[in-house]
């Protein structure tokens, strides 16, 4: 994980991932969500409909299943 993406001393969670939330799954907050997930931050997705466009959800699959 980049340096400047370290949690700042003392706020690291106990399972010492970095638990991160995107709201907003277009364009960019699919991207932003899926190079998070690729640094290895645990992510949680929200879009305002419910749902994500199949290009969304194949791209953060294979980012989450790149960071395991």
């Amino acid at each position: 994980m980049p340096e400047l993406m370290q949690p700042a001393a003392g706020h690291s969670p106990a399972d010492g991932k970095v638990h991160v939330a995107v709201l907003g799954l277009g364009r960019m907050g699919a991207a932003i969500a899926n190079k998070l997930a690729g640094f290895g931050f645990e992510v949680t997705r929200w879009n305002r409909n419910g749902s994500l466009n199949s290009d969304s959800k194949a791209r953060l699959a294979a980012a989450l299943q790149g960071a395991s």
